[in-house]
């Protein structure tokens, strides 16, 4: 995204302006999909579709996660954070993270809004005429789906595994194999390692497998990102 930053902020002042328009709006959600579900049906019935919404709504999670990740590093780091020369964080890409914030808000709330209009369009039609109930979706799931539903927002997350004492050495609250062979604190205070540290975090959040008969779930230090632990089935 850094090397394309006029690129990222001209498609993001395109979307805002979709947003703008009613009739446009549609464009936003699934081409296949009900404008008059809700989100949570919209996310188990579309689960292998794509939309703009949808992605621009993954696109805030992950720039979400990598500022979050960073911002408790320096904050932990308390400013002591080495500058790397060879590798700054270019300026472009500072400015557009809360560019795709803000239009990621605005499009949720054009796509929300539309939904409830259709709804209350339903629910008036229905009234005046006597209609079947149709089926929940929850009892057209199958367990496959059931699984992945319940289990999608457990599989990536941070947990404090490790403390510093008063001499700036780790102590670690969990068993940990790797133990003896984790660098002391002191030389992880990189500024270009804690940026790619926080990618790599927010690309296990976004592409872990998942499915009954294999997944992976992973916990991560809340601020040493390169201690973790791992669970396979």
């Amino acid at each position: 995204m850094a090397r394309h930053v006029p690129l990222y902020r001209a498609l993001l002042e395109l979307l805002r302006a979709i947003s703008t328009y009613t009739a446009l709006v549609p464009l936003l959600l699934p081409l296949s999909g009900d404008p008059e579900q809700d989100e949570e049906e919209e996310d188990e019935e579309n689960e292998g579709q794509t939309s703009v919404g949808m992605l621009l709504a993954k696109m805030k999670t992950c720039v979400d996660t990598y500022t979050n990740r960073l911002r408790s590093k320096k904050d932990k780091s308390k400013g002591v954070v080495k500058p790397d020369g060879s590798d700054p964080e270019p300026e472009g890409l500072t400015l557009l993270v809360p560019d795709i914030q803000r239009t990621a808000e605005i499009v949720h709330a054009a796509t929300t809004s539309l939904r409830q209009a259709n709804q209350e369009r339903k629910l008036v039609e229905s009234s005046k005429k006597v209609s079947i109930r149709p089926k929940p979706l929850s009892v057209l799931r199958s367990l496959e789906e059931k699984y992945v539903a319940a289990m999608k927002k457990l599989q990536f997350d941070t947990f404090e595994m490790v403390s510093e004492d008063e001499e700036g050495k780790l102590m670690f609250k969990v068993n940990y194999h790797y133990m003896s062979q984790v660098k002391n604190a002191s030389d992880t205070n990189s500024a270009a390692r804690s940026r790619r540290l926080a990618q790599e975090a927010v690309t296990l959040s976004t592409s872990l497998p998942l499915s009954s008969s294999s997944s992976v779930f992973v916990r991560c230090d809340e601020e040493r990102l390169d201690i973790m632990k791992v669970m396979c089935n």
